[in-house]
């Protein structure tokens, strides 16, 4: 498998098949986002190579992630579980990557890969398209999605929305 931060053309070529499905991208949409994606600076996709990044590549977050033990997951509302005597603190995903690698790369993960609204509620709850019953094996199916290009990473997902909001308003239209 090659490197999962590099924007491919299989990845790219996926992920708009998967973003056209899901948000009904018309083919001349699709072809603006995917002309865009290909002259897009790589430092915009899913890049971390560049000087002073803390996070380290999404395969080695993958990894230590899978070796957590699933009693150390926190869903809830807050970042991490309330202290409880004779009890572990338990995190959620941001909580997890915080507490490894620093508050930075916490912030690195959500510029690049998925914000806390997003993340935070595949950690937090089953839901259709990921109905896992533990949140850590949401958030590594997740993180796979988007390493594969089923998902979209953050700023990718914000590309999606500008184009969105570009669309003419059909009840203004004749």
């Amino acid at each position: 498998m090659g490197s999962p931060h590099q924007t491919d053309e299989a990845r790219t070529s996926r992920l708009a098949r998967s973003l056209g499905e899901r948000y009904g991208l018309t083919d001349t949409e699709t072809r603006a986002w995917l002309a865009w994606r290909t002259t897009a600076p790589a430092a915009e996709g899913l890049s971390v190579t560049e000087p002073g990044a803390h996070l380290p590549p999404l395969a080695e977050i993958l990894d230590y992630l899978a070796a957590t033990d699933v009693e150390a997951w926190w869903a809830g509302p807050t970042f991490r579980s309330p202290a409880e005597p004779g009890r572990p603190i338990r995190h959620c995903v941001l909580s997890h990557i915080h507490h490894r690698w620093g508050p930075r790369a916490a912030m690195e993960f959500e510029e690049r890969y998925s914000t806390s609204y997003v993340i935070g509620a595949v950690n937090d709850a089953p839901s259709s398209r990921y109905p896992q019953p533990e949140p850590r094996d949401r958030v590594m199916a997740y993180l796979q999605a988007l390493r594969e290009g089923d998902e979209a990473s953050t700023y990718e997902s914000m590309e999606v929305d500008y184009l969105l909001s570009c669309r003419p308003d059909p009840s203004t239209t004749t």
